[in-house]
């Protein structure tokens, strides 16, 4: 009964059975206090508690404490998340000095063009794209080139792509 107010949901329930099992079976055999883990608690108010279990044994009497360590593992999380984010940050920041990279380095505009679209390319994971330029008369985009991604591509490459929607309101602005 217990397991069921502290563990409603029946799959969480059997996961945490499974886990606890061998820990009390390890505290039994060593007499020690043995750490089983850390385990999602469902208080008597309904909240969730996070809290590191202990099994040990006094004779043949089994001893469960619950250290709550819901906050720790909060700040875990967060300093995770933190970290992840700084991490993601660090390598745009270093896609963007490779970008300068090849600015200051450039032999020519396509050369440098297609350097820093591979490199956006892989920042972002997309497979194909293109660079274009806008025409001297402002009404179309002229390709500079096109990389299809390794797929089969029948655009050419030299038809007209005229300025229009959401790209023309961002050229008038």
């Amino acid at each position: 009964a217990w397991y069921e107010l502290a563990y409603p949901d029946p799959a969480y329930r059997a996961e945490v059975i499974q886990r606890w099992k061998p820990a009390v079976d390890r505290a039994r055999r060593s007499g020690k206090t043995v750490n089983a883990g850390r385990y999602r608690v469902t208080c008597a108010d309904g909240s969730l508690r996070t809290c590191e279990l202990f099994a040990g044994f006094i004779d043949t009497n089994l001893i469960v404490t619950f250290r709550d360590v819901t906050e720790q593992a909060r700040a875990e999380e967060q300093a995770r998340q933190t970290l992840g984010k700084a991490l993601a940050r660090s390598e745009e920041l270093d896609a963007l000095l490779q970008g300068a990279e090849h600015v200051l380095d450039a032999k020519d505009f396509e050369t440098t063009a297609q350097a820093i679209f591979d490199l956006a390319r892989e920042r972002t994971g997309a497979r194909s794209g293109y660079v274009a330029l806008l025409s001297d008369d402002g009404e179309e985009n002229e390709v500079l080139f096109l990389e299809a991604g390794g797929m089969p591509c029948d655009v050419d490459p030299y038809l007209p792509m005229p300025i229009r929607g959401l790209r023309a309101d961002a050229y008038r602005t």
